[in-house]
C-alpha cells in the first residue's frame, strides 16, 4: 500500500514537475498554467512596441521637416533647364547662410498688389542667388542674332553661368525691340539679388519683387527626388548643383 504523503511532499512534486507534465486541469479558477501568461501577453507587447516606434518615427519626421528640411515642388519654367516644372526638391535651412550660386526657396507675403492689396506671391518662389549684400551687379543686355544675351558682372568680374538657359523664341529683343541696355544694382544689407536660370521667363530681382530679404529665405534646394512623373524618378534623382 502506498504511503500517505504529507502536504510538503505534494508541494515538492508540483514544484519540481516539468511544465509539460502540468496541464492545468488541477488548477483553480484563479490560477494560470505556466507559460500561459507569456502566450497571452506577448502579441500585445509587440503591438505596443510597434506603435511606440511608429509614433517616435513620426515625431522625428515632423521635427526634421519643421526645422531641418522640407519638400517643395517646382511650379513654372523660370528655372529651366536646371529645374523643370513638377520637380520635387528637398530644401534645407540647417546652419544655412545664402551664398552666390545657391538655389534658394523664399516666401515674401509682404509684397502686395497696389490695387488689390493681396500678396503678389502666395506660394514660395525658387531662384538662384546672383549676388549678396554689398555686391554690385551690372547686367549688360546685347542682341546677338536672335538672342538677347545678358552678361552679368559682380563687382566688375564677369559671372560664369553654365546653367543659363537661352530660348530664342522668347528673346526680349523680338518682343520689345530693345537692342542693348545696361542695368546696375547695389545689393542692400540683409538682402540678395536673385534670378531664374531661364532668363527670359523669370520674374526676379530685375523687376517685380526686387531684392530678397535673407530673413524670407526658407532654405537651399539641395536634393531632387524626381520629376512630375515616374519616368523621371531615376533620371532626375540626385544632388542639385
Amino acid at each position: 500500500m502506498a504511503q500517505d504523503m504529507h502536504p510538503e511532499d505534494k508541494a515538492e512534486i508540483l514544484s519540481t514537475g516539468s511544465p509539460d507534465e502540468i496541464d492545468g486541469s488541477d488548477l483553480g479558477d484563479d490560477e494560470i498554467a505556466p507559460g500561459e501568461i507569456q502566450t497571452k501577453t506577448k502579441p500585445a507587447i509587440e503591438i505596443f512596441e510597434f506603435l511606440e516606434m511608429l509614433i517616435l518615427a513620426a515625431c522625428v519626421i515632423m521635427l526634421i521637416f519643421s526645422f531641418v528640411a522640407r519638400i517643395c515642388t517646382v511650379d513654372g519654367p523660370s528655372m529651366n533647364n536646371t529645374l523643370t516644372h513638377g520637380d520635387k526638391l528637398i530644401v534645407s535651412n540647417l546652419f544655412y547662410t545664402p551664398s552666390q550660386g545657391d538655389i534658394v526657396v523664399f516666401q515674401d507675403l509682404d509684397l502686395r498688389d497696389d490695387k488689390t492689396g493681396k500678396p503678389l506671391y502666395e506660394n514660395a518662389i525658387i531662384k538662384r542667388v546672383i549676388a549678396t549684400a554689398g555686391q554690385t551687379v551690372v547686367l549688360n543686355y546685347e542682341t546677338q542674332g536672335d538672342l538677347y544675351i545678358v552678361t552679368v558682372t559682380i563687382d566688375g568680374v564677369p559671372l560664369e553661368e553654365p546653367y543659363r538657359y537661352y530660348d530664342a523664341s522668347s528673346s526680349p529683343s523680338k518682343i520689345d525691340g530693345i537692342t542693348s541696355k545696361t542695368e546696375t544694382y547695389i545689393v542692400p544689407e540683409g538682402c540678395l539679388f536673385v534670378m531664374g536660370d531661364n532668363t527670359y521667363h523669370s520674374e526676379d530681382s530685375r523687376g517685380r519683387f526686387g531684392y530678397v530679404e535673407t530673413s524670407k529665405v526658407l532654405g537651399r534646394a539641395i536634393f531632387r527626388l524626381g520629376g512630375k512623373d515616374l519616368s523621371s524618378l531615376f533620371s532626375k534623382f540626385g544632388f542639385i548643383e
